[in-house]
């Protein structure tokens, strides 16, 4: 994996634009997914994951969550006679974070909390929707949902040259998540939270010298049987999970913008080092989790998140130097 300091992540330049996945649709639905250990989609932020840069915002949705996220990539619309490509943020999909079915016994979109629904209905202003839950697509314990919509195509003319048309079909939109309520959590530094299977403290916030590396204590307790321990009872525990928050205000960035820990170089200025095991019931883990970012720009603040894969739980610890 190549590690690069988080300041050339951290603005948008033209190499960027130029390496940024072509969406063809008019109807900006880009439906790219983002394979990571953390997920991008349940968690407001944005992100440089797999090269590519997401935008999470959420909202309250009944007791629950919707998150919208959009994508940095070039797409094509049709301006006047001409198909053009611009790039910029554009929507990619919604996501309902985890609740449980009975809340959705009254909306297509949860397949009215039955287990393998599918659903075919109109809304309101006339656009077909369909919607198939715990499918080997949409997954065991949640739903997807896909809308009719004219979109822009792309395909080979006869001479061999790419060239672009309208079409109608189905388009991605959005995911439903059944399951416990998650937990979400703003904290400050020696906040323990405990999770479902885990106790989790993030602590002792730390800057080297010259403000390129930063981190914090981390320590995970294993504290109730997890369904994939192996046969021994233990889980494995990693860095995985965990993202860092950085600021850039020098290259105009006023936000967070999150990274998987693993996309950037780890520093292990602080011992013990946190890094990966097995834990048994019971058992913790200790250690810093740093990151050598090599920027003294972003070193006044910085953020540490746990947001798994597979669980829409967030927990953000929030640092000041």
């Amino acid at each position: 994996m190549t590690q690069r300091p988080l300041r050339r992540w951290a603005h948008r330049t033209a190499a960027l634009a130029a390496s940024a996945v072509l969406a063809l649709t008019a109807a900006v639905f880009t439906t790219a997914p983002a394979h990571a250990a953390v997920d991008v989609y349940s968690a407001p932020g944005t992100y440089h994951v797999n090269g590519r840069e997401w935008r999470t915002t959420c909202e309250p949705y009944s007791q629950t969550q919707r998150c919208r996220t959009d994508i940095w990539s070039t797409q094509v619309t049709q301006v006047g006679k001409k198909f053009v490509q611009k790039t910029g943020w554009y929507f990619n999909n919604l996501t309902y974070i985890s609740s449980p079915r009975s809340l959705w016994t009254n909306n297509p979109l949860g397949g009215y909390g039955a287990h393998g629904a599918t659903v075919n209905w109109t809304a309101s202003g006339g656009r077909h929707w369909r919607t198939e839950c715990d499918t080997a697509v949409s997954g065991g314990n949640g739903c997807r949902s896909y809308v009719t919509s004219r979109i822009v195509e792309a395909y080979t003319t006869s001479g061999g040259a790419t060239a672009y048309r309208w079409v109608t079909k189905e388009v991605f939109n959005n995911i439903v998540r059944f399951g416990t309520l998650p937990i979400f959590k703003d904290v400050s530094a020696g906040t323990k939270v405990s999770l479902k299977y885990f106790d989790i403290t993030v602590s002792n916030p730390r800057w080297d010298g010259d403000g390129t590396a930063s981190g914090a204590l981390v320590k995970v307790c294993y504290t109730h049987v997890h369904p994939e321990a192996g046969a021994d009872g233990k889980v494995r525990v990693s860095r995985d999970p965990w993202q860092f928050g950085m600021f850039a205000p020098e290259e105009g960035v006023t936000e967070l913008v999150y990274f998987e820990s693993n996309e950037v170089a780890s520093s292990n200025l602080w011992k013990p080092v946190y890094g990966e095991t097995r834990l048994a019931l019971g058992a913790c883990q200790t250690g810093y989790l740093a990151i050598h970012h090599g920027d003294p720009h972003l070193s006044t603040q910085f953020a540490m998140r746990y947001a798994p894969a597979g669980s829409s739980d967030r927990i953000t610890w929030n640092f000041h130097r």
